[in-house]
């Protein structure tokens, strides 16, 4: 069984012929011939594919309520392990009525699910002052979203090196790492920030500090394992 965004496929009377394998997802190399070198070099770019799934099965339903209920993005789990999740996009789905009367479907749908999947906990806020200490036990490093709460010019210190200054806060900051974006109120302050966005390596542990006048950081780590 699966669930859509929380919601269990059995409440639409959903069957599935079976249940995919998830692969591996696929890491990128490119291949360059070098003149006078035999075989290929490769050049690893540390990027990964996302990976296609085909689900086929029925549903006791309206036609509607299968749509809507994959919707065009969202999380998906399986009953095996609901602490873990896919995000996904809807590809194609196809849909085949069965009886005449419109509520026994055939339906075949093809999802893209993100190259990794998250951690439920890794949702889970986590707070503090000056220091943030965090531990990744998953072998995929960690892109977490950042809110700290001051004012004036505030640093960002990984492991004790500054990574990031941001100028004229008022009030708070945002940083979303997995999107490369630093704002306030969905306004940019990319012109007044110096340094690169972090993430939290994979099996270690990261402390994250800062410098200025900060009241309060909340961290959400966004764990996420291969």
């Amino acid at each position: 069984m699966i669930l859509i965004n929380d919601k269990k496929c059995s409440d639409l009377k959903i069957v599935f012929s079976e249940l995919p394998s998830i692969p591996k997802p696929k890491r990128n190399f490119e291949e360059r011939q070098v003149n006078g070198r035999s075989g290929s070099l490769l050049v690893d770019k540390k990027t990964y594919n996302n990976i296609t799934i085909t689900l086929q099965g029925h549903a006791e339903c309206k036609r509607t309520e299968l749509i809507d209920y994959f919707g065009f993005t969202g999380e998906l789990k399986f009953e095996t392990s609901t602490d873990r999740f896919y995000n996904y996009r809807v590809v194609d789905l196809s849909i085949k009525e069965i009886l005449d009367d419109g509520v026994l479907l055939q339906f075949f749908i093809t999802l893209s699910l993100y190259p990794f999947k998250f951690l439920v906990s890794g949702k889970e806020k986590i707070t503090g002052t000056k220091n943030l200490n965090l531990k990744n036990d998953y072998n995929v490093d960690a892109y977490p979203k950042l809110k700290i709460f001051g004012s004036g010019d505030i640093g960002i210190l990984k492991n004790e090196i500054q990574i990031m200054n941001i100028k004229d806060i008022t009030d708070y900051i945002e940083i979303d790492c997995e999107a490369d974006v630093v704002h306030r109120n969905n306004v940019s302050f990319d012109s007044k920030t110096v340094g690169d966005i972090f993430y939290l390596d994979a099996n270690k542990s990261t402390n994250i500090s800062f410098t200025g006048n900060v009241t309060k950081a909340e961290l959400i780590p966004n764990w996420r394992e291969m």
